[in-house]
């Protein structure tokens, strides 16, 4: 998103983590999980981040995960918190329940 929390985010992680490539969409904002999913199928490369807001990312993840994960953001995530997703296939195979919830990262108390 280009939204200035959403940026503040990405400069933090950034320092953290190496960023290749990266742009700013506007649409993140207001986007549906369905509008995250179609984003994500248009990227290349290995992986990617998205940061957005909520409750577009935690509903991205419950749709992403497969079952046995959802539980942990069926109910929403806290400001600032990392869905680590992986998955077999490339982007444009992205489908509903076919990615495995690694990590879930929550922002330092």
């Amino acid at each position: 998103s280009d939204a200035a929390r959403a940026q503040q985010t990405f400069a933090q992680i950034s320092q953290r983590v190496q960023v290749g490539e990266s742009w700013f969409d506007r649409g993140v904002y207001n986007a549906a999980e369905e509008d995250i999913l179609t984003l994500a199928r248009t990227f290349e490369g290995e992986r990617a981040l998205i940061v957005g807001h909520e409750p577009t990312i935690s509903g991205a993840g419950y749709v992403l995960a497969c079952e046995d994960d959802r539980s942990e953001v069926a109910h929403g995530v806290p400001t600032a918190t990392a869905l680590i997703l992986t998955f077999d296939g490339s982007w444009e195979d992205l489908t509903p329940s076919s990615c495995t919830l690694r990590v879930l990262l929550n922002p330092p108390s």
